[in-house]
């Protein structure tokens, strides 16, 4: 089923809107995510491309969690990004606004990881 072209601005728009409190009201996205990492193996995980990552915060634990992996970490919001990027100094983490079900995606990775994005998701 394809939805009308908004959809996806409609998305983006809203999400972009709440960036800044977006973590505030997050907590099921949080508990989720400390959830979603205890399913991952310990090691042997050197890239990683994480869908909807929002304000940054299961980035955060990917980045404990795996902290010599390369993340790439990718939001339909560039203001969910902004936010996330505050978060993070010089860590070696790329972020990237745009829609994962239509960006080309050209790198090899271990992990392809999610929390509470793929129900945005058209197919």
């Amino acid at each position: 089923m394809r939805y009308a072209l908004n959809y996806k601005e409609v998305l983006r728009k809203n999400f972009s809107r709440c960036a800044h409190c977006y973590d505030k009201y997050a907590n099921i996205q949080h508990l989720a995510a400390g959830e979603l990492l205890k399913e991952l193996p310990a090691e042997g995980i050197k890239n990683i491309l994480e869908i909807g990552c929002g304000t940054g915060g299961y980035t955060l634990l990917l980045r404990e969690k795996f902290e010599a992996a390369e993340i790439k970490a990718v939001d339909i919001s560039g203001e969910m990004i902004a936010v996330a990027r505050q978060k993070f100094g010089a860590a070696k983490i790329t972020f990237v606004v745009a829609d994962a079900e239509e960006m080309a995606i050209a790198d090899r990775f271990d992990l392809v990881t999610s929390n509470a994005a793929f129900q945005w998701f058209e197919n």
